[in-house]
């Protein structure tokens, strides 16, 4: 990591959340993420008294980069089906990507972090998905369902699989798990313009 670009927190946090990724909260030791950010234990407990410290931190900080990523997206001059893509093709890319049983961890041994993580989806998934129904509806890309019924059903059943439980009872990845349920979605919701343009998208391979 380039000292010149990170001090030793943020070196910290980058290391935390690379371990938590690849091997998970439970199995990731104090001295691991000190020795790959370069620090020694000393200076890490200056930043954090402990493991769940870090780990708290981490959620935080995930919260604060989907969040600003996705206020990006959505001020775009773009159509909504395309940000729509855009926001799943982030989350797959930027959150998904840790391990799965950082998530199942988090769930088990830090259900305090995980409310947080809840809470904060359930709300923020809320607001940008209901800007996104309108705007969809306002192009004609959307059919004229209500909002409410809309929202309520993506939301529950993105929450449904980006779930610890629903990994440990499914065979299957959780990026295919979201994959697959945002498709089911969109084609249950788009006008025949809206399906043109996924279909499009799609081929092109620009978005998951």
């Amino acid at each position: 990591m380039n000292e010149t670009l990170f001090g030793d927190r943020e070196k910290i946090i980058s290391a935390a959340l690379e371990k938590f990724r690849n091997d998970g909260f439970r199995k990731t030791t104090v001295d691991e993420i000190a020795a790959l950010s370069g620090v020694s234990k000393n200076t890490l407990y200056k930043y954090f008294p402990s493991k769940e410290n870090i780990a708290e931190i981490v959620v935080e900080s995930t919260i604060s980069k989907v969040m600003s990523n996705m206020k990006k997206i959505l001020q775009k001059e773009e159509d909504a089906v395309t940000k729509f893509l855009e926001m799943i093709t982030f989350v797959v890319n930027n959150v998904l990507k840790y391990h799965e049983s950082y998530l199942i961890d988090l769930k088990r041994h830090l259900p305090e972090q995980w409310e947080k993580i809840d809470k904060v989806r359930s709300e923020y998934m809320y607001i940008n998905l209901s800007k996104l129904v309108k705007q969809g509806k306002n192009e004609k890309l959307f059919l004229d369902y209500p909002d409410e019924i809309i929202l309520s059903i993506y939301i529950n059943s993105l929450k449904a699989v980006i779930n610890p439980d629903f990994i440990l009872k499914n065979k299957f990845s959780l990026n295919d798990a979201v994959n697959m349920t945002h498709e089911i979605l969109l084609n249950g919701t788009l006008t025949p313009n809206g399906k043109k343009i996924l279909k499009k998208l799609k081929k092109n391979k620009q978005y998951v």
